[in-house]
């Protein structure tokens, strides 16, 4: 995918199915993201790759398998979402939210608000968000702050994440021989030793 730079900020390129909002400083035009994604079998008189340009690269870099360190970030986050310290953390944010004139028990609920969340009933919620939601987005980002809860979310995941990597054995090993496939893959299409099947 070549990306194409942006005509004028937040510019909405008709076609491409990414609101302004999400643009940067490139834009991807709709004959582009169809290509990228492989949502159109030939253009411009090629064949485009199953799945897309996008799925072609991932095909020649990433290991065929599971990326085993994602499993035990997984397993990681797992385990710290269940900490207490979560839960207090959490308790701390609602009673600082309380004060500002919210009930939510915890931080997603205010960002799953049916209001304002997208979900199966609400798939196109305002794009810049309306007060209510821009001033309960104030108090939680406030609230997060004042009652530490990003310092406690970070130190909480950052421990069981450290778990994880003190208990070594055949999972890190996994994930050193994944890294290595990673750096090899990347070297070989650096090099230009690839074959393309597109």
């Amino acid at each position: 995918m070549i990306p194409t730079p942006a005509t004028s900020a937040g510019s909405d390129e008709p076609g491409t199915g990414y609101p302004a909002r999400f643009r940067g400083e490139y834009v991807v035009t709709g004959d582009a993201e169809a290509v990228y994604l492989g949502t159109v079998e030939r253009h411009g008189g090629r064949a485009v790759p199953a799945g897309g340009c996008r799925q072609a690269a991932r095909d020649l870099l990433l290991p065929p398998r599971k990326d085993p360190l994602f499993v035990l970030a997984q397993e990681a986050a797992g385990t710290a979402g269940r900490d207490p310290r979560i839960a207090d953390a959490d308790g701390r944010w609602a009673g600082c939210m309380r004060e500002k004139g919210y009930a939510y028990p915890r931080p997603d609920a205010a960002v799953g608000d049916p209001r304002w969340a997208v979900t199966a009933a609400v798939e196109d919620p305002p794009e810049d968000g309306g007060p209510a939601e821009l001033a309960t987005a104030a108090g939680d980002h406030e609230c997060r702050e004042e009652s530490g809860w990003y310092d406690r979310r970070h130190e909480v995941y950052a421990d069981h994440q450290n778990r994880v990597i003190a208990a070594g054995g055949p999972a890190m090993a996994d994930v050193r021989a994944y890294t290595t496939e990673l750096e090899a893959a990347a070297a070989k299409v650096l090099a230009g030793d690839y074959t393309r099947t597109w």
